[in-house]
């Protein structure tokens, strides 16, 4: 599962993550009770690193350049990975209806993070910042 061509910048390769875990949505939402041991793997192998990506990397990069956690856009997509989680754990627990929510959760929260979060920033971060996190990045989706 993990990429072909080494990202250049940490948010391009969150962003191309993003496109594998919308893919898997269409998936999930297609078949809920026949995909769902098939997705839960793929959470676990993928959307999880995903998520650490952002929580142990990007997040705290943003956080030194001056963007609030608490009561901005951060904590909000922390809040959101945690109630993901939440959803997940009902879906491994045969709560078929948990998909419905993980599917409107991530689609929602991949466009705040896509629209919003994304381009703050590489707004704030500099080139060689962004360089320097896409290697952590990937150190974290090689587990």
């Amino acid at each position: 599962m993990s990429h072909c061509c080494r990202h250049h910048n940490c948010i391009e390769e969150l962003k191309a993550d993003h496109e594998i875990i919308l893919a898997e949505l269409v998936k999930l939402e297609a078949d809920p009770a026949g995909y769902a041991k098939e997705f839960l793997k793929f959470t676990a192998n993928f959307a999880e690193p995903h998520h650490h990506k952002e929580e142990e990397v990007l997040f705290p990069a943003l956080e030194r350049k001056g963007i609030p956690n608490q009561g901005g856009p951060i904590g909000v997509m922390l809040m959101e990975h945690e109630t993901k989680r939440g959803y997940v754990k009902e879906l491994a627990a045969g709560k078929i209806e948990a998909a419905a929510n993980i599917i409107s959760l991530l689609r929602e929260h991949i466009a705040k993070e896509n629209d919003i979060l994304y381009p703050l920033a590489q707004q704030v971060l500099s080139e060689e910042e962004l360089a320097a996190m896409a290697d952590r990045c990937e150190a974290i989706g090689k587990g």
